[in-house]
């Protein structure tokens, strides 16, 4: 019973302070305050209002501060201060570009706050984990949110709230965010903005809609090795990239985010540690829809996404390893999908109007399967390196070859290729043009195409055997194994070949 008596007498109840009924102004109340008290404010009041107390709580019941751009709204000194209910006018100092809230402590919260006319910042707080929530934010020269957490343990929330007309969105440095339910538009630079150094906590951006940015609608640099995680977000007319992403060895995310109207690309992401990027809705990009740069081994997955009209590539990949599957790829400005780098999947890929090649691959060890290319003003796929694999592919109505085994300036580097069971119809030069060295083309169905209609083959030992071509002709260099159909030059080798010339 002692103890518990010490303990109550130790923390005293929290005391309500009214203002005006106690105190005419803020700032008397506050000075008279004590830890965990509560200042009660009601009518308008024209101050700049001062907290050192830890555990304050300002609760403003339809109350104004005005502060006449004489300085801030409220300046807090403490920890665990709670501001609420307010509305804030007219804040910080045009000279010395002052903010309109400025904290510097731990546990900040602003929750239910109206902001208006900030000279600098609207609200920032130098602390760790704070919470920035229900606040209608507008006008503000700077960030409306701006977010200091020096300690890379530390975890900050901002949701649910609505800025408009600043000169950015939220800003976050130092530990860990979650960024949420926001609603971001009219900002003369970025959107969402973090930097972020946890590493063991996540990052969560999640469900915001970004409007009209002249930047970057969101921009991460994210480093200490926690996950970046994106998801439902929704970014319309950027500047910038929609989403801009480093990441160095933490998972990276981005899922199911729409962007329209970037004027440098939809999603922009480089990372050093695994990636998922999928279902993804990118429409009316400025370059390229997606840009993946993976120099890393770890692996990364780019699937299920949807991008249409893009004024460069489709889905740019530059690295080693990545999956990229299922994705639809409509009426680019250049290639559907290019890949550059090593060990890459592509496998079950839709491309369909690229305005260059449909699916480009530059690179060693990798495998192309199941996609489906038509109408690409060039060739259906284009494939330039060392031991590739070319299956089960419909290549069709495309502007250049169905499939083009590619060495650029004709000097012949390609090696240990197989072209394998691929489909290839209605294309308007070769069916397959294969340059390279112990070329494998085997079971494949070559249809109704332009050129010779069957496979073209240039370099040495290669082996083009099995092919059912029944419009075409299968022209060769000195070298190759051809069939009895096809043109022979000293030294091919003759071998059987399912032909039938003239049948369409």
């Amino acid at each position: 019973m002692s103890l518990l008596l010490a303990a109550l007498l130790a923390c005293p109840a929290a005391t309500d302070i009214f203002v005006p009924g106690n105190f005419l102004t803020i700032q008397d109340a506050v000075d008279a305050a004590g830890p965990n008290d509560v200042v009660v404010v009601t009518g308008v009041h024209f101050e700049n209002v001062v907290v050192t107390t830890n555990g304050l709580t300002l609760s403003g019941k339809g109350a104004t501060i005005d502060a006449e751009f004489g300085g801030p709204c409220v300046t807090v000194a403490a920890d665990n201060v709670t501001i609420d209910g307010f509305t804030l006018a007219n804040g910080g100092d045009q000279v010395n570009v002052a903010d309109a809230v400025s904290f510097t402590g731990d546990g900040a919260t602003v929750t239910n706050v109206t902001l208006m006319s900030a000279a600098g910042i609207g609200i920032r707080v130098d602390g760790n984990n704070a919470l920035i929530e229900n606040c209608d934010i507008s006008s503000c020269v700077d960030a409306a949110v701006r977010l200091f957490t020096p300690d890379a343990t530390s975890l900050s929330y901002v949701e649910k709230n609505d800025i408009t007309g600043c000169g950015r969105g939220i800003a976050g440095t130092g530990g860990a965010f979650r960024v949420m339910n926001n609603k971001i538009e009219s900002i003369s630079g970025i959107g969402i903005e973090l930097t972020t150094s946890s590493s063991n906590t996540a990052t969560r951006v999640r469900s915001n809609r970004v409007e009209q940015t002249t930047s970057h609608g969101i921009d991460i640099s994210a480093s200490g090795g926690a996950a970046t995680e994106l998801y439902f977000n929704r970014v319309e007319v950027a500047g910038g990239a929609g989403v801009f992403v480093e990441s160095d060895s933490g998972q990276l995310d981005i899922v199911r985010t729409t962007i329209t109207s970037a004027a440098l690309g939809g999603i922009d992401a480089a990372s050093n540690g695994t990636f998922f990027v999928a279902d993804n809705n990118v429409r009316d990009s400025g370059i390229d829809g997606i840009l993946i740069a993976a120099p890393a081994a770890a692996g990364g997955v780019v699937e299920d996404n949807r991008v249409t009209q893009a004024a460069a590539n489709g889905i740019v990949i530059e690295g080693f390893g990545v999956t990229v599957l299922a994705n639809t790829i409509k009426d680019t400005a250049a290639a559907g999908i290019f890949y550059n780098g090593s060990n890459a999947k592509l496998e079950r890929n839709k491309i369909t109007g690229a305005g260059r090649q449909g699916l480009k691959l530059v690179g060693n060890n990798g495998t192309l399967e199941k996609n489906k290319v038509s109408r690409s003003a060039f060739d259906g796929i284009l494939v330039s390196g060392t031991s590739n694999t070319i299956v089960d592919n419909r290549s069709m109505h495309n502007g250049g070859d169905g499939i083009d085994l590619h060495e650029p300036n004709f000097v012949v580097t390609n090696k240990d290729n197989a072209i394998v069971g691929n489909k290839v119809s209605n294309n308007a030069h070769e069916g397959i043009d294969a340059t390279g060295i112990d070329t494998v083309i085997d079971e494949n169905k070559v249809t109704k195409n332009g050129g010779s209609a069957g496979p073209q083959v240039a370099g040495a030992g290669n082996d083009v055997n099995g092919d059912d071509i029944p419009d075409g002709t299968v022209a060769s260099f000195e070298g190759n194994v051809i069939p009895t159909s096809g043109t022979a030059a000293p030294g091919d080798a003759i071998t059987g070949q399912r032909l039938d010339i003239g049948e369409k």
